[in-house]
């Protein structure tokens, strides 16, 4: 269904664009590879995966049903924690269902086995594939947090693989941790942050970092406050655009997809995003 690796993304293009914090379509991220537009929707807790040409109407986009999706919490909002690498989607299964097990909630599922998603699916069946299937690598990441910290409220996460790797970063309290997998765990960054944070995990040249609020910068060598025109950036309401076409790395608030009769290449016209 795709092909392709994941690259390093060269650019990272801070907009100034005021967000109004109205529940959007997609989560996360948008991942842009070879002119087609991938994104995750969250309906009824299940992840809704979108796959369409960059000039196409949003609503021309085939739509699948991932077996992986994520519960809403009224505080503290944590997007579906989700990435594309090759034909794989990496995901977290964060659903509420009494059959989930933490220790298998990474998920590694192949597009190829996907099914068209009709909205006439049952829930509980679609939670019970989420719980049982596609769990190959531990999540002791996750698992080891929930041991360590008392409250978990304000748990935040992200993953994201790359040619040699699986990463996850995990944020409780004032600890940020991204831990490498590469057979095993490994935590290889540690930061101490002043309040709990929503982050995105993502590939910036040949390092993986966490960009947080207002363009905060978590990477082995410390944490950058946000630069110029980043005042604006919420993660929990913005979209992370990874556009490997290009290499840009870039935000769009998450309502800009609500419209879907209009293409992601005109969505960019609206917001001024410059072609490279």
């Amino acid at each position: 269904m795709v092909s392709g690796k994941k690259i390093g993304l060269l650019g990272f293009l801070i907009l100034s664009i005021s967000a109004l914090h109205a529940q959007g379509r997609f989560d996360r991220r948008i991942i842009i590879r070879d002119s087609t537009m991938y994104a995750v929707e969250i309906k009824d807790q299940i992840g809704v995966l979108w796959i369409c040409k960059t000039y196409d109407p949003l609503d021309s986009a085939a739509q699948y049903i991932l077996p992986a999706g994520t519960k809403r919490r009224t505080i503290f909002f944590q997007p579906f924690a989700w990435d594309l690498y090759k034909d794989t989607i990496y995901a977290v299964n964060f659903t509420e269902n009494m059959q989930n097990d933490r220790m298998t909630s990474l998920k590694s599922i192949p597009l190829s086995g996907l099914k068209r998603y009709t909205g006439k699916e049952q829930l509980h069946t679609a939670m019970l594939q989420a719980a049982f299937e596609n769990g190959s690598i531990e999540n002791l990441p996750l698992v080891n947090a929930v041991k360590e910290f008392t409250y978990m409220d304000a748990l935040f996460f992200d993953v994201t693989k790359t040619d040699d790797a699986m990463y996850m970063g995990i944020a409780v309290d004032s600890i940020f941790r991204l831990w490498k997998y590469t057979g095993s765990w490994q935590v290889t960054q540690e930061n101490k942050v002043e309040r709990p944070f929503c982050f995105d995990l993502c590939q910036m040249q040949d390092k993986v970092v966490a960009i947080g609020d207002k363009g905060m910068l978590l990477s082995p060598e410390g944490i950058n406050t946000g630069s110029k025109g980043s005042d604006a950036i919420e993660i929990a309401h913005m979209l992370l655009v990874e556009d490997e076409d290009t290499g840009m790395l870039y935000f769009l608030p998450e309502e800009a997809f609500n419209e879907t009769s209009v293409s992601f290449e005109q969505i960019k016209i609206l917001y001024k995003i410059p072609f490279k």
